[in-house]
């Protein structure tokens, strides 16, 4: 892959990590461990991978603010980035060193980050089949069109004031199969079209990877 994996220490991020550094270090692997086996839950339901906190019930999500002494903003985040780093993990096909390299380069405590390594690698090959085997949306793209469009300055009309592209995506409702063909049509600027380019470059790149 061109970029590989890579964690950006956010404020969301930072808050997260120092939630996860609180931890007792003899807790914080069976909670890892817990959201590494219900990552897939949501996947088949949804395009994110993200462990949703309701996946633990309400007393569970309490008995760990009690015995972490973390607030439930702090549980939430704790939860969210724990899967985070483990799809991001599964998405990249990380190697133990790699991602060992990227949670020491956000701060986290030496304790945890093995933790992370540990369950990577007891886990991590279920994780990625668990995941390639759903589909991420019930909706797919049959079809893309695409038409460009030129707007002329009102001064003259041989000038052209801007360009932008039209993609037409032509999406089949897999989950209603009755539910006709849907037209969905997306304007990108030059800078836009570009992006959209090197996003989609990356999708395919991690799509081999799991492949």
């Amino acid at each position: 892959m061109s970029s590989g994996l890579q964690f950006t220490l956010t404020p969301n991020l930072r808050k997260a990590v120092l939630a996860i550094n609180q931890v007792d270090a003899s807790k914080f692997p069976r909670i890892l461990l817990r959201v590494s086996q219900k990552l897939h839950l949501k996947a088949s339901k949804r395009p994110s991978f993200s462990i949703d906190v309701k996946s633990f019930t309400e007393i569970e999500e309490q008995q760990l603010q009690e015995a972490l002494g973390l607030s439930a903003e702090s549980i939430a985040l704790l939860l969210e980035t724990s899967a985070f780093v483990l799809e991001q993990s599964a998405y990249h096909a990380a190697k133990p060193d790699a991602l060992a390299a990227q949670l020491r380069a956000i701060e986290l405590d030496d304790d945890k980050v093995e933790a992370f390594i540990a369950v990577w690698r007891k886990e991590g090959p279920q994780i990625v089949t668990r995941l390639r085997d759903f589909s991420l949306h019930p909706d797919k793209v049959d079809a893309v069109n695409w038409s460009l469009h030129l707007q002329m300055a009102q001064a003259s009309a041989a000038k052209v004031k801007a360009t932008s592209a039209i993609l037409e995506l032509q999406v089949a409702h897999d989950s209603t199969p009755k539910r006709p063909t849907e037209r969905i049509h997306v304007e990108f600027s030059h800078d836009e079209l570009f992006a959209f380019y090197n996003n989609l470059e990356i999708i395919q790149e991690q799509l081999d990877q799991l492949s």
